[in-house]
């Protein structure tokens, strides 16, 4: 089957909101949290029971708001460079409007173009250097567990992992779910100490390589995993010289990019928050305490967000249980 780990963007994005509120060594002791969190769920095989309690929109809504700056920064990175950001926004819609493959790699293009056109590039004499890895012993408090780990460990299981063992199963392949979840732990562990924010099955990956154009034959479908693998660890050793390349951008190109790449992500998320009825409520409540950025005693917006959403769905669906 092919089944590919990757790490995932949501995890990754809540550095955005993790990092001014705690120390590095602290975001890393939040990622060991999820990663065991998700071992112990994995070989308890509770994956499905969990599923159950914690309703998916309410999720995707945390997701969406974790998200939300992300979108925005597109447009308000055009008070910095209009013609960079209106370059790169025109780009990527004409793609999404011809259907490219790859909007946002031919949106990174245009931006590249006009940064250069402009001399706003850094440096743009990139050596090639090989990544090290550097250990960073955790430290663990609790706000960073709240606000990081919880949400990780949610958005893990319900975003990537949920749908990415239904795309399989779109697929007619029998995925061993529990064991998807306990590796991806194990993986995750391993990682977490060298800034590793987890690994899981990839949902829009397994969405591709699943397909029959990848291969036509379903029984051999697996080395897209394979091969996809191989450029991970590529991209892995070269992970210095991807950053030094990022360094040397202008932080507008680099918002405007972030935002448009996650667009699709946001609407989709946005969309499955508030498209039931029945949780509606919810989702939005979920969705606006945590764009708000509200904190508390320690804790971010996204546990709050997940906190009243699910106080909310309680009182909406006992309201309707009491008609």
């Amino acid at each position: 089957m092919p089944i590919i780990g990757a790490w995932g963007s949501a995890t990754t994005a809540l550095l955005v909101t993790g990092l001014p509120a705690h120390s590095f060594s602290q975001v890393v002791g939040a990622y060991f949290v999820a990663s065991l969190a998700l071992f112990f769920v994995g070989v308890t095989k509770t994956f499905a029971t969990i599923m159950k309690h914690v309703p998916k929109p309410v999720v995707m809504a945390m997701l969406a708001g974790i998200l939300f700056r992300f979108g925005v920064g597109v447009f308000t990175s055009l008070e910095t460079n209009l013609l960079l950001g209106l370059a790169m926004v025109f780009t990527f819609f004409l793609g999404r409007r011809y259907k490219w493959r790859a909007p946002v790699v031919a949106s990174l293009f245009v931006g590249l173009l006009v940064a250069a056109a402009q001399s706003k590039l850094v440096n743009p004499h990139i050596s090639l250097t090989i990544a090290k890895p550097i250990w960073t012993t955790p430290t663990f408090s609790l706000g960073a567990i709240v606000t990081l780990a919880l949400p990780i460990f949610l958005m893990v299981l319900t975003t990537q992992d949920a749908p990415g063992i239904a795309v399989l199963r779109n697929s007619l392949y029998q995925p061993p779910e529990n064991k998807i979840v306990t590796w991806g732990a194990v993986l995750s562990v391993i990682g977490a100490g060298f800034g590793g924010s987890g690994v899981n099955i990839s949902t829009i990956t397994a969405a591709i390589v699943t397909q029959e154009s990848a291969d036509p034959n379903p029984k051999t479908r697996y080395f897209a995993g394979v091969s996809c693998g191989v450029f991970y660890v590529a991209l892995a050793f070269f992970g210095a010289t991807v950053t030094g390349l990022f360094t040397s951008l202008p932080v507008a190109l680099m918002t405007t990019i972030a935002g448009l790449a996650l667009m699709p992500v946001i609407a989709s998320a946005s969309h499955e928050a508030l498209t039931e009825p029945t949780y509606r409520e919810a989702g939005l409540v979920t969705l606006l305490i945590t764009v708000s950025g509200v904190s508390a005693w320690h804790l971010g917006s996204p546990f709050w967000g997940l906190l009243g959403g699910l106080a909310v769905h309680q009182i909406t669906s006992w309201k309707v249980k009491q008609s």
